[in-house]
This record gives structure tokens, sequence and C-alpha cells, in this order.
């Protein structure tokens, strides 16, 4: 496993810590309090929704995922998509940016591109696709997992939920939307669900050691790692054993969850990951529909 920050007791070092819920590989969301959650995701459902930000109808957004098993069989982020106000765009496996007229953007590294009147950019840096909007930021590494971090001041306990917060992020208080799935008529074969499918308890790999104290003492929930064992059980229930690619996304998204809860810059990087960054860049956009002129260079 890949080392994570030294805990401390000052948060201002940090600015201060946010809370961060992620989507990693195998089914499992750890939501805004650090808490893994182990679902059946088919298609696609509501990670995280504001219904009322600050107390007004004006400006609610919505982040939806859509999943799939087509990474070395595990179940997936293929897409995040974004719904602020009367703006929507999505990111897509690849990398790939399609925004509100259906076109796909073009992206340069590094350079932040403004979506629409949305208030919102993406840009793409360090392996990941970082949104940015008033409210949230979200991070997708273009293959399997993704970030959604709130911007609010964060105090020592734990996010409550409002009743305007809806989605996996914060709980699965989902009423009739089984695992808060977005109901698709179409396809209700190829997008059914198990609500009571339990998580692994037979792995075969050390993935305890992945977990990390409070980063911020008197902050319970800046708990680093509960979701990447939780993942890694997954990916190594019974006689699987993740697959390369499955690795790298792993650590990548526990180094990323990690940085993003203490205020930190991410890397887009892990030990598990190929020492040359065109081939992990290179595999990732072969594995999806980029922009016809990539966001790097690996000519």
């Amino acid at each position: 496993p890949t080392t994570s920050p030294e805990p401390t007791d000052d948060p201002g070092e940090l600015n201060f810590p946010h809370h961060v819920c992620t989507a990693f590989p195998g089914g499992v969301i750890e939501d805004f309090n650090s808490n893994p959650n182990y679902y059946d995701l088919s298609c696609t459902h509501i990670l995280a929704a504001d219904l009322m930000p600050a107390g007004s109808f004006y400006n609610p957004w919505f982040i939806y995922g859509t999943f799939d098993q087509l990474i070395d069989g595990a179940t997936s982020l293929m897409s995040m998509t974004f719904y602020q106000g009367s703006n929507v765009f999505e990111v897509q496996r690849g990398w790939a940016v399609i925004t509100a007229d259906g076109s796909k953007a073009q992206l340069e590294e590094g350079k932040p591109l403004q979506l629409g009147s949305s208030g919102c950019s993406v840009t793409y840096k360090e392996l990941h696709l970082h949104v940015d909007c008033a409210e949230f930021s979200a991070y997708y590494d273009g293959l399997m997992s993704g970030h959604i971090v709130l911007k609010q001041e964060s105090g020592p306990q734990e996010l409550v939920k409002e009743v305007s917060n809806v989605g996996l992020c914060f709980d699965n208080q989902f009423g009739w939307r089984p695992n808060w799935q977005v109901s698709s008529h179409h396809n209700q074969d190829q997008c059914a669900l198990d609500v009571d499918k339990q998580p692994c308890l037979d792995h075969n790999s050390d993935c305890g050691a992945y977990v990390r104290s409070e980063q911020v003492q008197g902050h319970s929930w800046t708990t680093c790692g509960s979701g990447t064992e939780a993942s890694c059980a997954e990916l190594n229930c019974g006689d699987k054993v993740a697959t390369p690619t499955q690795q790298c996304v792993l650590e990548q998204a526990n180094s990323v969850n990690c940085d993003l809860k203490m205020g930190g810059e991410v890397v887009g990087s892990s030990d598990s990951c190929p020492e040359d960054k065109c081939e992990w860049q290179n595999l990732v956009a072969s594995n999806g529909c980029p922009q016809k002129q990539l966001p790097f260079d690996c000519s």
C-alpha cells in the first residue's frame, strides 16, 4: 500500500479538512464520513445532490455515476454526469468531456476549460479530470474511480445530511430508488439490482494494511483507507487476485482520497502504476472514446 500523510492536530496546516466521497472499484462507495459501503451497482446511480444549496431552490446540483464491469470484470465507474442548475455535462472513460450540446470538449493539459454558463470548469491534470464548481469539486481517473469533495468548511463532527441532500455519498435512504439507482425502463434486465447483495468476507490479501487512523486529531471522519480496504477485499475475493490495472487504480484512489481529505493537491500516481506515465495514459485512452487530440503528449 502507498503511504498516507502523517496525522496532525492542527487543521490550520491544511486550510481545513474536507468531506470526500469516493467510488472505488468493486462496488464500494466511501461516503462523506469515511464509512465504506458495498452496493450492487448497475447502470446509473445518484452519487450526491443538493436540491437547495444555501437554502435556495435556484441552483440545485446533482452528480450521477454510471457503472459497468468492463475493466477486468470489476464494477467500475465509467462516467460522472453533472447537473448544475440548468446546465449538464459529463466526464467519461478515456478522459472525455461531453458538453451540454453533445460535443466533445478539447482539453489541453493543465488548462481549465469553462463549461458554458454552469460556473464550472474542467481541467486535465495529474492523470485526472478535475471538475471545479461553486459548491463542490470532483475528480475522475478516466477509468474506474472518482471522487467528490464538498467545499463547505468542515468541523470535527461528522457531516449531517440535510433534507435537501440525496445520493449514495450521504446514505442509502433511497425511498423508492434501490441503491439510489436512476430508473431505466429500457434496460430493466441489464440494470437489475440485488439490494441484499453482501460484501466479500473471504479475501486473500492483507487489505487492512491500507487503513490509517484519523489524519486530523479529533476529526474521526478524516480516517483514511477504509474504502480502500473494502475495495481491496472485493478485488481479491476468494480465488480472485486484483489485476495490475485494478491495483494501480486502487492505490491511486486511496492516495487521492486521503490527499483531498487533508486539503492537499492530487498526485496521480502510485507505486503499483507503470513507471512510464505514457504507458498508463495510453491504456486509459484506449479503454474509452477520448477527444481526437489527446490532452497529453505521448508521441
